[in-house]
């Protein structure tokens, strides 16, 4: 599974995203969001010449059109405007599994707790909060910082000792041999210095981070 971090200019997430798609779900009708997918379906057009989608109608499109409300729909609606709206997508290396085992070794303890009990290297990769628009949107899956969020947990990132890992913290660690250790740790170095410049990038930018596993 792949780890996605979406860039969401936090004044379209407060002001429009979010109280739109919460509407929708109390209502248990799309026409809170009309106007919010209406918006967003140009973004959604450029995404799909971008990735080469294909030329099948998106469910922004859908629903500016004038869809019916249904409960999946929704969950695929909230998933759709976060991807489209998303001011970047930014393709990072990752080694979740990696930086966990060398940053918290005890993350493992705290997996089934809440994502506000979350260790912070957890938080960074998943999100310190679910994604709730009025319904869950993938809860086991999604989570999202704020800006509150971005600012603490890329304080904690600066100040990440690297220079103190070794390979034999990676004794035991599932698909690395011991050959491969001193080459992971690089690599993990990478994926640190990526997530800090993200973390950096979104507070700049005045944007909240969702991060998605798919």
């Amino acid at each position: 599974m792949a780890l996605y971090y979406l860039l969401i200019d936090a004044a379209f997430f407060a002001e429009q995203a979010r109280p739109a798609l919460a509407a929708s779900w109390r209502q248990r009708s799309f026409e809170p969001c009309r106007a919010l997918c209406r918006a967003v379906v140009p973004r959604a057009t450029a995404f799909a010449v971008q990735f080469h989608l294909g030329t099948e109608q998106s469910l922004v499109a859908q629903v500016a059109d004038g869809l019916p409300f249904d409960r999946v729909f929704w969950q695929h609606l909230v998933g759709e405007v976060l991807w489209f709206g998303a001011l970047d997508i930014p393709e990072l290396p990752t080694a979740a599994d990696t930086l966990e085992r060398l940053i918290a070794p005890d993350a493992l303890a705290v997996e089934n707790a809440g994502r506000a009990q979350w260790l912070p290297i957890q938080q960074v990769h998943h999100g310190s909060r679910d994604v709730l628009l009025g319904g869950y949107y993938r809860p086991d899956c999604a989570g999202w910082n704020d800006r509150a969020d971005l600012n603490r947990l890329a304080g904690f990132l600066d100040a990440v000792r690297t220079d103190l890992w070794r390979p034999e913290q990676l004794v035991g660690a599932e698909g690395i041999p011991a050959e491969d250790r001193a080459e992971e740790l690089e690599y993990a170095r990478d994926c640190l210095a990526a997530l800090r410049e993200l973390y950096h990038r979104a507070e700049e930018k005045h944007c909240i981070l969702v991060c998605e596993t798919l």
